[in-house]
């Protein structure tokens, strides 16, 4: 059973399974935004498909290569999935990166108040386990 977001501004979500990397601008993967696509691999993992997460996240890393705004949040998707696929030493260099991003933060600012995909994952999986009345 897939996790489904259905109403709110992240409609948009369940639309997005497949992305191309045709043209892609700042701020976007493929032809949607790219905070939507970030929402579609955070849905694909609360619902345990982390292979297609992994495909989606190259994606979305390449994406954001040069977009510093979503760097953090990139990093710790990346870790989450990798540590659930089992492969230590790819999280392992992402942590690294996470650090150092982190560090970066901490002496000159950081860019961007976005929110934790580890919150976001944390608050769908809570949700899945309400009792539906």
């Amino acid at each position: 059973m897939e996790c489904m977001v259905s109403t709110g501004p992240f409609d948009i979500t369940l639309k997005v399974m497949n992305v191309e990397s045709n043209e892609s601008q700042a701020g976007e993967c493929g032809s949607y935004p790219i905070w939507a696509v970030i929402n579609r691999c955070i849905v694909l993992c609360a619902n345990r498909k982390y292979s297609e997460a992994e495909t989606l996240y190259k994606e979305i890393q390449e994406s954001t290569s040069s977009n510093e705004l979503y760097r953090r949040t990139v990093l710790a998707l990346g870790i989450f999935i990798y540590s659930k696929l089992s492969r230590a030493q790819d999280a392992f260099r992402l942590i690294e990166d996470l650090r150092k991003t982190q560090d970066d933060e901490d002496r000159h600012g950081r860019l961007s108040t976005a929110e934790d995909p580890m919150l976001v994952l944390a608050r769908i999986e809570a949700e899945r386990e309400l009792p539906i009345v």
